[in-house]
C-alpha cells in the first residue's frame, strides 16, 4: 500500500468521524453560527473606517485632478471624523456584545428555548461582567468589543445552560391557566434571569478580588500564549493545512477551522489593527480574516483560482475545459465548490499534495512579506466574496497587496501545473478511448 493511500485511509477512518462530530457539536455549532451573524457588523465597521481614513498622507498636495479629489476627501473626513466614527463605535466597537447575543440566541434556538429571554439574560450578564465603574460613577466599556469576545462566548453558553437546568428542574414561577402567554413567559424568565445575573456577577467579583483583573482581562491574560501562537508563521501554516485536510475529506475546512475555532482570535486581531490605524500606530497583527481570504485562499479553499485558469488555457480534456468555464466566474469571488466537487479535489490522490499545501504556502509567503514591510496588514474587514486582488487593497489601502495577490496566483499556477497536466492527460485519454468505442459501435451497427 502506497504512502498516499495510507494517508487517505487515515483521513477517512480517523479524522473524518472526529471532524464531523466536532462540526456538529451543539455548542461549537452555536458559536460558529453566532459569529457568522456578526459579519455584517464587521463589514459595516470596515466601510466606516475606510471612509473616515482616506489612503492619502497629511502632507500630500493637490497637484492634479486625482490628488485634488483625494485631498478633498481627506480634509472632509478629518473635519467630520468624530461623527463618521459613531456607526463604527456602535458596530465594530461592540463586537463582543453582539457575538454574545448571537451565540445565546443560536444555542437557545437549538434547545427550542425562549430565545428572547436567553438573549436578554446573556446581555445583562455580559454587561455586569465587562463594564466596570469608576469611583466618579462613570462606566468603562473597554471590553465590549472583540477583546470581550471570549467572555461573551462563555457567558452566552453558561447562561443558556443554567436557564435550561432551572427549567428542566421546574425552578420557575408558574402562572395559572388563563394568563396571557406573553405574561407567563415573562414570569417564567424571572428566576433564571436573577440566578444567572447574580451567579455571573459573583464570579466576576471573585475573579476581580483574586487577580485584580476583571473577567475579560483575566481571560485575555490566560489566552495570551494562544494569541501569540495563532498570529505566527506556524499558526498560519498549520491553520491552512488543517482546513485543507478536512476539505480533502469532504468536510468544509474553512467553516470548521477558521469560523469554528479561529474566528474569535481573528476578530480580535482585526479590531486591534483598526484601533491602531485610528490612532496612527503600527498595526500589531498579520493573521486576520482579510489575510485568509485575500492571500491564502485565492479563489476559494485550496487557492484554486490558479487551477481554474490552467483549466481554461491549458486543458486538452473536455471535462477540465468545461469545469474551467463554469468555475471561473464564481472562482473570482472565492466560491470554488464547482472545482472542489467537479474536478473532483475531494479524495483525489493526484491533487492531494497541491490541494493540501498551496494554501498554507501562500499564507507563509504573505506572512513573512508583511513582517518584512513589503505589504501591509489589514485593518478593514472586506466581504470574503470580494476578489482577492481587490480585497487585498481595500483591507489595507496598499496597492502592493494587490501585486502580492497577483504574484501568488502565478506561483500557484506553477505549483498546480505538474499535477494538473497529469490529470488532464489522463482524462483526455479516457475521453478519446470512450469516443473510439462509440465510433466503433456506430460502425458495427451501420455494417449490419
Amino acid at each position: 500500500m502506497s504512502i498516499t493511500q495510507k494517508f487517505m485511509d487515515f483521513i477517512e477512518e480517523k479524522m473524518v468521524p472526529v471532524a464531523a462530530a466536532f462540526a456538529n457539536q451543539r455548542h461549537l455549532k452555536a458559536m460558529r453560527d453566532g459569529l457568522i451573524q456578526t459579519i455584517p457588523i464587521t463589514i459595516l465597521g470596515g466601510i466606516i473606517l475606510m471612509i473616515a481614513n482616506p489612503p492619502i498622507a497629511a502632507n500630500v498636495k493637490a497637484t492634479n485632478w486625482f490628488l485634488s479629489i483625494m485631498v478633498a476627501w481627506r480634509d472632509w473626513a478629518a473635519h467630520w471624523k468624530p461623527l463618521l466614527l459613531v456607526p463604527y463605535q456602535m458596530s465594530f466597537a461592540l463586537l463582543g456584545l453582539f457575538a454574545c447575543i448571537n451565540i445565546a440566541y443560536s444555542l437557545a434556538a437549538s434547545y427550542k428555548m425562549n430565545t428572547l429571554s436567553a438573549v436578554m439574560t446573556a446581555i445583562i450578564s455580559f454587561l455586569v461582567t465587562c463594564v466596570t465603574v469608576n469611583k466618579d460613577g462613570s462606566f468603562v466599556v473597554t471590553y465590549l468589543d472583540a477583546k470581550g469576545m471570549f467572555t461573551g462566548i462563555l457567558i452566552a453558553m453558561l447562561t443558556v445552560e443554567v436557564t435550561r437546568f432551572l427549567i428542566k428542574k421546574n425552578i420557575t414561577i408558574k402562572m395559572p391557566d388563563g394568563v396571557p402567554p406573553s405574561v407567563t413567559k415573562s414570569f417564567e424568565a424571572l428566576i433564571p434571569v436573577a440566578v444567572n445575573v447574580l451567579l455571573i456577577y459573583e464570579i466576576s467579583l471573585t475573579v476581580k478580588n483574586l487577580s485584580g483583573l476583571n473577567v475579560p482581562a483575566a481571560i485575555m491574560k490566560l489566552l495570551a500564549p494562544a494569541f501569540t501562537a495563532v498570529d505566527s508563521a506556524g499558526g498560519v501554516f498549520f491553520s491552512g493545512l488543517l482546513a485543507q485536510i478536512l476539505w480533502f475529506a469532504g468536510i468544509h475546512g474553512a467553516s470548521t477551522v477558521k469560523t469554528g475555532v479561529l474566528q474569535p482570535f481573528l476578530n480580535q486581531y482585526i479590531t486591534a489593527n483598526a484601533d491602531a490605524a485610528l490612532n496612527g500606530q503600527a498595526l500589531p497583527h498579520v493573521f486576520t480574516d482579510p489575510f485568509w481570504s485575500a492571500f491564502m485562499t485565492v479563489g476559494g479553499s485550496g487557492a484554486t483560482l490558479a487551477l481554474v485558469i490552467l483549466m481554461l488555457i491549458r486543458s486538452r480534456s473536455v471535462q477540465m475545459k468545461s469545469i474551467g468555464k463554469i468555475a471561473i466566474l464564481p472562482g473570482l469571488f472565492n466560491i470554488n465548490e464547482p472545482v472542489i466537487f467537479g474536478t473532483p479535489m475531494v479524495l483525489n490522490p493526484l491533487f492531494i499534495v497541491p490541494f493540501l499545501l498551496i494554501e498554507p504556502i501562500n499564507g507563509i509567503i504573505a506572512f513573512f512579506a508583511t513582517k518584512a514591510g513589503l505589504i501591509s496588514p489589514a485593518y478593514i474587514v472586506v466581504p470574503w466574496t470580494t476578489p482577492g486582488f481587490i480585497s487585498a487593497f481595500l483591507a489595507s489601502f496598499d496597492w502592493r497587496n494587490t501585486i502580492m495577490v497577483l504574484f501568488l496566483i502565478v506561483l500557484d499556477m506553477a505549483l498546480y501545473y505538474p499535477f494538473f497536466a497529469i490529470y488532464d492527460k489522463r482524462l483526455a485519454k479516457e475521453e478519446k478511448d470512450a469516443q473510439a468505442e462509440v465510433d466503433a459501435g456506430t460502425q458495427t451497427v451501420g455494417a449490419k
